[in-house]
């Protein structure tokens, strides 16, 4: 119950830091020249402390619409997966994806692909986060759910807290290290949602 407990943990902390570094980091790229490889500050942040502003055109507006627009058929699709190849592996291809997406990031297109990626970022995110809810209502018995669940929360808050300093701050300084920083996090979380030694598919929730 320990090794679940401390994973299921840990993925709580890259789901929420992934979801909200997610909804700061998809702007920021979209006003960027990172699809080009340009290193210039075209985002509107400074790292000289001074706050510059840069408004966003309704182009942009509309590629934030499409990339968030994902949410909808991930959820259906997660939701027919984790019935047929359960909730672990499921989990484990959404944040392979969420990787994948954000790698994918590194590569010279234009906006339209750009904004392709992000779609897919968020919807294998979103796909991956979902799941965890179903996961860790049926993994631990009824005695210990409510702690197990609120030890998740906690670690989503940090998870919360944590990365405005990545998705800002850290992209301010460099976008490849920032968007580095979430594929990172989103490898380790599928290594431990395949580490998992339980999986819920097809079992009667513990009592």
């Amino acid at each position: 119950m320990w090794k679940t407990l401390v994973l299921t943990t840990v993925l709580w902390y890259v789901f929420d830091t992934l979801m909200i570094g997610g909804s700061l980091l998809i702007p920021l790229v979209l006003r960027s020249n990172l699809q080009c490889g340009n290193s210039e500050n075209t985002t509107g942040c400074s790292c000289q402390g001074n706050v510059n502003c840069t408004k966003l055109e309704n182009d942009d507006y509309l590629n934030i619409a499409w990339s968030v627009s994902s949410d909808f058929p991930s959820s259906i699709i997660a939701a027919i997966l984790i019935e047929l190849i359960g909730r672990k592996l499921t989990m484990a291809i959404g944040l392979t994806g969420t990787m994948a997406a954000l790698l994918l990031l590194f590569i010279c297109v234009s906006e339209v692909v750009t904004t392709f990626f992000l779609f897919l970022f968020r919807g294998f995110s979103i796909a991956a986060y979902l799941v965890m809810y179903t996961y860790t209502a049926e993994v631990y018995p009824t005695r210990v759910r409510g702690i197990a669940q609120s030890i998740g929360g906690l670690a989503s808050f940090i998870g919360a807290a944590v990365t405005p300093f990545i998705a800002q701050v850290l992209f301010c300084e460099s976008h490849y290290l920032a968007i580095g920083t979430y594929a990172g996090l989103a490898l380790a979380a599928a290594i431990a949602a395949l580490l998992l030694p339980i999986e819920t598919k097809g079992k009667a929730t513990m009592d």
